[in-house]
């Protein structure tokens, strides 16, 4: 079997001999990715009670809180006395941000994005991924498994 050769690598967080934009990639998608999450959280838990609009004669909700699962008389949601602070979109963002927060594509997002692990191909990693080394998923790394029960 034939020996490989091992290209050089440059130490230090971000250092290579690349020449093309490779950190475009994760910052473009660590803002667009941050500004989503803001975004969603906030109009999570700062909505007005209203959650469509009127636009040009026609009714528009937002989709984060369509299916408004508070009207639905299928569960007696309807019914049901709930605090003010709950809305539909709290009853039901659950099940997407649990599936895309845990499934493979997502996770090599944020690796990538908000922990530089691996920042990109043939670009070193920070000095503390190093020093720690790869631990397997622990602790809160152990909820990433769970995307398979979100289907």
């Amino acid at each position: 079997m034939g020996e490989g050769i091992k290209l050089p690598v440059l130490n230090g967080l971000g250092r290579t001999n690349r020449i093309d934009n490779w950190w475009s990639q994760p910052v473009t998608m660590g803002t667009g990715l941050t500004a989503a999450l803001i975004y969603t959280f906030w109009r999570l838990f700062f909505y007005d009670a209203d959650i469509s609009y009127k636009l040009h004669g026609s009714t528009v909700m937002s989709p984060i809180f369509s299916p408004n699962v508070l009207e639905w008389d299928l569960f007696g949601l309807s019914a049901w006395n709930h605090p003010e602070w709950v809305n539909a979109a709290i009853l039901v963002l659950w099940i997407p941000f649990g599936f895309r927060g845990t499934c493979y594509y997502m996770r090599r997002v944020y690796y990538r994005t908000f922990f530089a692990s691996p920042t990109a191909c043939w670009v070193d990693e920070p000095d503390i991924n190093k020093a720690i080394g790869y631990q397997g998923e622990r602790r809160m790394f152990l909820f990433n498994n769970l995307h398979r029960y979100f289907l």
